[in-house]
């Protein structure tokens, strides 16, 4: 079965991306005053810092920010991996399911961001928004007249909605669920 799975490849960041921004960011700023706090000379504190410092921080910047992921699916199933994040959606135990669009003027800008929810399960076991999200895509807007591709969400949405038309929502308003 494994074999008849269909492959996207997409850029994709979990809900929890800020959570651990945040949290490396403060690791990174105790490990560098630690260092200046524990060495005390100029000269071994450039040292750290161009060994340990410097590197951790590019390490932390390519780990949070440019991870892409692979989605698998099939009728039965969609799975996809975060580094050690695991989703993996049993499509038998989907109540509903919706796309979702973010556009976001800033400035100068436009921000789009796509993504498919799930409704999963019954009761005491339920999951709402989970997300299967796309990155978002950022680009300047002079004409006015600027759209937004998300052609790997779409196909992954279109595909479950012609196999589960009853579960299939549409696309719905962008709220505060998956930011």
């Amino acid at each position: 079965m494994v074999q008849d799975m269909k492959e996207v490849k997409i850029d994709y960041k979990p809900p929890e991306i800020f959570l651990i921004r945040m949290l490396a960011a403060l690791i990174w700023v105790l490990l560098f005053f630690l260092g200046i706090w524990l060495l005390r000379s100029m000269k071994l504190i450039m040292i750290y810092c161009i060994a340990v410092c410097i590197p951790l921080l590019f390490i932390v910047i390519f780990y949070c920010g440019f991870k892409k992921t692979v989605v698998r699916y099939d009728e039965n199933r969609i799975s996809w991996r975060w580094f050690w994040l695991k989703y993996d959606i049993d499509m038998a135990k989907v109540k509903s399911f919706s796309r979702a669009i973010r556009w976001n003027p800033a400035h100068r800008q436009r921000e789009y961001w796509a993504e498919i929810r799930f409704r999963v399960g019954c009761g005491e076991n339920e999951w709402d928004h989970i997300c299967l999200r796309e990155l978002a895509a950022i680009g300047l807007h002079t004409v006015g007249n600027m759209t937004f591709h998300d052609e790997e969400i779409t196909e992954i949405y279109e595909y479950y909605a012609a196999l589960y038309p009853e579960k299939a929502k549409g696309e719905v308003k962008y709220d505060k669920y998956c930011i």
